[in-house]
């Protein structure tokens, strides 16, 4: 049997978020917090964007990278403010979620903030930005210098020996 994820039951039920587990957003402990925030990350729901917010600037890195998660599934460009700067976040795998958070959005103006990681120093960022992009984005955009290959120009180029 396939494990049951309550954000989805509940969020295909037409239920918002229930109040307790708002409560755990602001738990002491970084565990219940977590737990929280990754359930509300599933729900696919715009009512849960404030609370994803707010769990976006947690001191936990976890925490974060589960906020970046939630606004993965809302993929809505009105968040791009929120996300352009977790770019910037000390904790390199909440980084690489918020590329992939920027990619889901589909949208050029989140294009413009991504294709310039392509070429930026750390690999990690470059990798997640390639995955993030859409195939025909970085085929547009990335085209060997030089002259064509004999291999691009065609079968009978090859046989022919030129």
């Amino acid at each position: 049997m396939a494990p049951v994820k309550i954000g989805e039951v509940l969020q295909g039920k037409g239920m918002p978020a229930p109040p307790a587990l708002l409560e755990m957003l602001h738990d002491e402990q970084p565990l219940p917090r977590a737990a929280a925030t990754a359930v509300l990350a599933q729900y696919r729901d715009a009512r849960t964007a404030p609370a994803l917010t707010a769990a976006l600037a947690d001191k936990d890195p976890l925490i974060r990278r589960m906020a970046l998660s939630g606004f993965r599934m809302l993929a809505d460009i009105r968040h791009l403010p929120l996300l352009t700067p977790l770019l910037r976040d000390p904790d390199p795998a909440a980084r690489a979620e918020a590329v992939l958070a920027l990619g889901d959005l589909q949208d050029t103006r989140a294009l413009a903030v991504l294709l310039p990681l392509l070429q930026g120093p750390d690999v990690d960022i470059r990798f997640a930005t390639a995955y993030a992009l859409p195939a025909r984005v970085l085929c547009a955009t990335h085209r060997p210098a030089g002259p064509p290959s004999r291999l691009a120009a065609g079968p009978a180029n090859l046989r022919a020996g030129r």
